[in-house]
């Protein structure tokens, strides 16, 4: 099985307006700066399930809507239905939605739009529907508008619609040599200006989209109710780069168009509307985005091109497409897109199909209810900033013969198609009937508003059916803004849950499942306590009404200690433990990853008063003074945590870049890391020195005899040549290192995998503590393999810890106060 976390992304610059919609709203602006990557409590023991009474109704989500009608009651015409949300708000639709009539004509006249869009916003609206995009790039592609050619009434009648609706928008904007008759595209031009005749005239374009649609009260487009200042820059260029050479042509929608066009237009955007959030779109498709783009010989991915010529200075996030249907693929494409970007990553447009063709998708409205749910909370687990669904209706499939919609998108829409009507330009059928998909889209749009983060209880693990790569399971708090939190989760392999953990401090839990049949509605479980039983439909579990959650209570109340149980007889001891953490050698995508289970298990810490001993590696540090978590870490220390240093020298497979031998680094590529010869040892202790406002005293690392640094005191590491589970338990040793006095104190690895019989259990530790003498220490370290394959026995070795009554203290603490 495979768990996956995407990086958690750092807060972007322009957040902190929180596109300022409010403000030009209200001629006020408040900041709402968005919450950090979330951390994961530890997944509770399974549990025999504990029957509860299904009820219908209310799940107590804040704030609570009806389920949608079937005939929404429309918005005014001339107000504002509600305010739009926030850029933190991340759930929403990015595909066909009041576009889709002209698509189905074939006509690039927008003129009937106006009665057309406020009908289909209404369908969207009563679906919770908060967030879209229209793309107006300079293309006389079907579904977009022909500016020049028709003006701008249209568009403002359409933007108009959405914002009526409360519907925070993105424009998308670009250029591209124009479509021949919108049937298609010469291949024999260039994609991009030749001439600056050209560039000026889609600088002219782009320009005069921005001033009437930035709200700043000048030349703004009539009707317009709030500044847009979300602007993504062209639309899945891979798709068309592809596209053109199957048909034999390698120069069109390049990944040098794409870094030159992003390069031009940013600047631009940023200029007239500096608050604006500037988004990059890729629709990543591995064995079909490859090339020898710089002609070294070498393929490389589209993105990768785009990087390397500097296309992304300036972006502020990239948006990537995916219609597989596959959790699996789209979690690599965001992996891949935030490293081969560095920028944080939206899931921009997901749909519930198995393959990215147009043959006919395999997709059932119970498989397309499931992963409306799964695809967009898990693209969110993983770390993307936003994540939107593609469809608002399906097509009639018959529609398709006679040049409708294209076969991909039969079945990608929250509503069905009217039985016996066909959609066509300013129409739309009075009473579309409301599929699962869209019952369960409505549920989640709603329970996210006030959205704060998410606090990973069981990150996302890949693969827990045989056979089934893209098979899941997750549980996952959802963090709001005035609001009680809530958990959403599913295993496809199925298994339980122990929900009396999920909110500490409540005494039962509610239970809304998920429907996967058209016409059901969610039902809703209540006074749940114990396990219940998870499945491949997700459920939404809340605290109980009563609850000290809801009402104001502590969210984390510090743990009673229990009655110490007696030691066995013969042991009376350990004399004190200490808990190691190797913070390992590790890159930054990978560092980002595990850092939300970093602050989630020193909050646990925390809980039960465990003080850790946290051995940094160099790349954590970096990471830390890059994301401004220096404070974090100084409030840990502050807390009676000890930062220490974890260092690998060159005999090390994972060599760290440091040592006092550069003649013993290796050249043969043996090293999994690249970092070649960084410096000495005093040049890594003056690097390492601002992660401490007491001093590193101690350490965990290799080549002591040559690395060991001047001024640590204490070493915790293990007795032997090898770990052993014989180091659990031992007594201080005074030595010599590099010529400087040390002790010496051993640990034992705590549900590492790749120990094999050497890691310890649960059971192990009980053992050692049953048996210790008084003079020895118990010793165990863990490391980021404890965290993402084993976070669930973190919390019953500190339970088993305080049961025994022994205080976890450092490794300096321990070892000076001997």
């Amino acid at each position: 099985m495979q768990r996956s976390t995407f990086p958690a992304p750092a807060c972007m610059r322009l957040l902190l307006t929180t596109l300022c919609i409010t403000a030009w709203l209200l001629s006020a602006c408040t900041t709402n700066e968005r919450s950090t990557r979330p951390s994961p409590p530890p997944r509770s023991p399974t549990q025999p399930p504990v029957a509860a009474s299904p009820t219908t109704a209310s799940t107590n989500i804040v704030p609570a809507t009806a389920p949608p009608t079937a005939t929404p009651e429309p918005a005014t015409q001339n107000t504002l239905a509600a305010a739009p949300p926030p850029l933190t708000y991340p759930i929403g639709l990015e595909g066909e939605i009041a576009n889709i009539p002209a698509a189905r004509a074939n006509t690039y006249d927008w003129s009937q739009y106006a009665d057309y869009a406020n009908a289909v916003m209404d369908l969207y609206a009563a679906v919770g529907g908060r967030v879209a995009r229209i793309n107006i790039a300079q293309t006389r592609a079907a579904s977009m508008p022909d500016i020049e050619r028709y003006g701008y009434d249209a568009l403002d009648a359409l933007i108009a619609a959405y914002q009526r609706h409360g519907v925070r928008l993105t424009l998308t904007v670009g250029y591209q040599r124009e479509m021949q008759g919108g049937k298609g595209v010469d291949l024999s031009q260039p994609w991009l200006w030749t001439n600056d005749a050209e560039r000026a005239r889609y600088e002219a374009y782009l320009r005069d989209i921005l001033e009437r649609y930035d709200g700043d009260g000048v030349d703004d487009a009539p009707g317009l109710l709030y500044p847009i200042t979300i602007w993504q820059i062209h639309n899945e260029l891979e798709a068309q780069w592809a596209s053109a050479v199957e048909l034999g042509v390698t120069t069109w929608a390049t990944p040098d168009d794409y870094a030159t066009l992003l390069q031009f237009t940013a600047p631009i955007i940023r200029e007239e509307i500096p608050n604006a959030v500037i988004v990059a779109s890729h629709y990543p498709w591995p064995g079909r985005d490859s090339a020898d783009f710089n002609g070294d010989g070498q393929p490389e991915r589209y993105m990768e091109r785009v990087a390397e010529l500097g296309g992304y200075q300036g972006i502020d996030a990239v948006e990537i497409h995916d219609f597989t249907g596959d959790l699996k693929h789209l979690v690599e494409g965001l992996t891949y897109a935030h490293e081969a970007s560095g920028l944080p990553v939206w899931a921009g447009q997901v749909l519930a199909l198995n393959v990215p063709t147009n043959a006919q998708p395999d997709a059932s409205l119970e498989t397309q209810a499931q992963k409306v749910v799964k695809l967009l909370v898990g693209a969110l687990a993983v770390g993307a900033e936003q994540a939107h669904w593609w469809g608002l209706q399906n097509a009639r499939e018959e529609s398709v013969a006679n040049g409708g919609v294209v076969p991909v998108f039969a079945y990608s829409g929250l509503y069905g198609p009217c039985p016996g009507e066909t959609m066509g330009v300013g129409q739309v059928c009075a009473n579309p009937p409301l599929y699962p998909a869209g019952v369960n889209f409505h549920l989640l749009a709603d329970a996210f508003l006030g959205y704060q983060g998410l606090t990973l209880i069981e990150p996302l693990t890949l693969g827990v059916v045989p056979g089934k790569a893209d098979s899941s399971r997750l549980v996952v708090r959802v963090e709001r803004e005035g609001a009680a939190p809530f958990v959403i989760a599913w295993d496809d392999a199925g298994s339980a849950l122990n929900v009396d953990n999920l909110f500490p401090g409540a005494g039962s839990v509610q239970v809304t499942h998920f429907v996967t049949q058209e016409g059901a509605e969610p039902t809703t479980e209540t006074g749940v306590t114990g396990a219940i039983q998870l499945s491949a439909t997700p459920v939404m579990i809340t605290p109980a009404e009563d609850s000290a959650s809801i009402n104001g209570g502590s969210t984390s109340p510090a743990t009673p200690a229990p009655t110490p149980t007696t030691v066995a007889a013969g042991g009376h001891g350990p004399k004190g433990a200490f808990i190691a953490f190797h913070l390992e050698v590790s890159r930054g995508p990978r560092i980002k990853q595990l850092w939300p289970l970093l602050e989630q298990f020193m909050a646990l810490a925390d809980r039960y008063n465990v003080k850790i001993t946290l051995q940094f590696a160099w790349p954590w540090a970096d990471y830390v003074y890059k994301s401004g978590l220096l404070e974090t870490v100084h409030a840990w220390e502050a807390n009676g945590h000890e930062i220490a240093l974890h260092h690998h020298g060159p005999t090390h497979k994972f060599f760290d870049g440091y040592t006092n031998a550069p003649d013993a680094v290796r050249t043969d590529g043996w090293y999994a890391t690249n970092y070649g010869y960084l410096g000495n040892m005093d040049d890594l202790m003056a690097f390492m020195a601002p992660l401490s406002q007491r001093g590193i005293t101690s350490a965990g690392m290799s080549d002591e005899e040559t690395d060991w640094p001047a001024g640590v005191l204490y070493y915790a590491t293990d007795s032997g040549d090898s770990p052993s589970k014989e180091d659990l338990l031992s007594r201080p040793v005074e030595t010599t290192h590099n010529g400087y006095p040390v002790v010496e104190i051993y640990n034992a690895g705590y549900e590492i995998d790749h120990l094999g019989a050497a890691s310890t259990n649960l059971a192990d530790v009980e053992h050692a503590l049953q048996t210790a003498a008084p003079d020895e220490y118990l010793g165990l370290v863990l490391n980021d393999n404890t965290l993402e394959a084993h976070f669930d026995t973190i919390e019953p070795l500190f339970q088993l810890l305080q049961q025994y009554g022994v205080q976890v203290e450092t490794v300096s603490t321990l070892m000076g106060e001997r």
